[in-house]
């Protein structure tokens, strides 16, 4: 009977080294036609590439699957958006110094829209940090369906709830400092690499409250009080190698699953530095191709604070900047701003 059960134990070993190798394969295949920065491969403090330190993590992540303690689904679609945080003004198109004004005496940032309401805690977000998210999101490898306790990072339970296997699903990005730049379209040089590091740091601290009037579709996977983070992330190795394991809480991974618009990634990156156009143009994915909205409404929805005649001219020139894109078609307003409110109306 011993030898029996020697037996099992080589072959599920044999079975792992296997996958191992198959892993490792398939990781230098994906990574063959990065740069010649990356193919340069300079070592880390801990004495890997970063290429190295990758495939050891996914290893990891294997072995722990063929131990049984959660199962892993391989991701494709990567051009997508939560819907309802496409709607939300969580990234603002305003400084970080502007958005000091806007937080009460707990350091909260308030919203209301049509979409949802709630409130904003942790570090103060831009769209620059809206740019990291997106490029994590399509960074992302797998899916990982297993007990709280048994992920990579361990989850909270009194934040989500449990699906009826008692399991929950969360979205993985194994990466480095430089494929998010390369993602979002930069480089290294400069203040990138540090500006990037310190933006995922923001996100990963980031937590938000949320009511919305379809809670069970949005909010099925929060506890009461509809409290939830956007990722978290392990640490180890980070500032010395630039090495981000990212785990994706179970309500983003359950939007992007689920509930998710498709972003424009071209256009996004094609916009530049205009804060309210990506704004915008976020929001716009999220509706018809012939949109209208009254512009009060439409600029709580995006973040944008000001009189209605400076929100109208920043409006006006975020439009300007779609159409040069070739993203928007025509745009134009209605009202006149006092007894009949302003509408901006959009044709894709």
């Amino acid at each position: 009977m011993a030898t029996g059960l020697v037996e099992k134990l080589n072959n599920i070993s044999e079975k792992v080294v296997t996958r191992s190798k198959e892993s490792r394969a398939l990781e230098s295949e994906l990574l063959s036609s990065t740069s010649n920065k990356e193919e340069t491969e300079v070592r880390s403090q801990s004495g890997l590439s970063s290429k190295q330190m990758i495939c050891s993590t996914e290893d990891r992540i294997l072995q722990n699957e063929q131990l049984g303690l959660f199962e892993t689904i391989p991701l494709s679609n990567k051009d997508v958006y939560p819907t309802l945080l496409a709607r939300l003004p969580i990234f603002m198109p305003m400084s970080r110094s502007k958005q000091k004004e806007l937080l009460d005496e707990d350091n909260y940032l308030h919203f209301s829209t049509p979409f949802g309401s709630g409130l904003r805690s942790g570090p103060l977000l831009t769209t620059r940090d809206e740019d990291t998210l997106l490029a994590l999101e399509r960074l992302r490898s797998k899916q990982l369906h297993g007990q709280v306790e048994n992920l990579p990072i361990k989850i909270s339970k009194n934040l989500y709830n449990l699906d009826d296997s008692g399991k929950v699903r969360v979205d993985i990005v194994i990466c480095t400092v430089t494929m998010i730049n390369e993602e979002l379209g930069i480089t290294d040089g400069g203040e990138n690499y540090s500006d990037t590091l310190h933006s995922v740091r923001r996100l990963a601290n980031t937590v938000i409250e949320l009511t919305t009037n379809k809670k069970a579709r949005y909010l099925g996977r929060c506890k009461e009080g509809g409290q939830f983070k956007l990722l978290d992330v392990r640490w180890r190795e980070f500032d010395e190698d630039g090495l981000i394991f990212v785990q994706f809480s179970p309500v983003v991974t359950d939007w992007l699953t689920n509930e998710y618009t498709f972003m424009d990634w071209k256009t996004r990156k094609a916009l530049g530095r205009n804060e309210t156009a990506k704004a915008l143009h976020r929001f716009l994915c999220t509706q018809p191709r012939s949109y209208k909205r009254n512009l009060k409404e439409l600029a709580e929805c995006i973040g944008l604070k000001d009189d209605n005649k400076r929100i109208k001219s920043r409006m006006s020139r975020a439009c300007d900047a779609l159409k040069k894109v070739g993203w928007l078609q025509d745009y134009g307003f209605e009202g006149t701003g006092r007894k009949i409110p302003y509408s901006l109306i959009t044709e894709r």
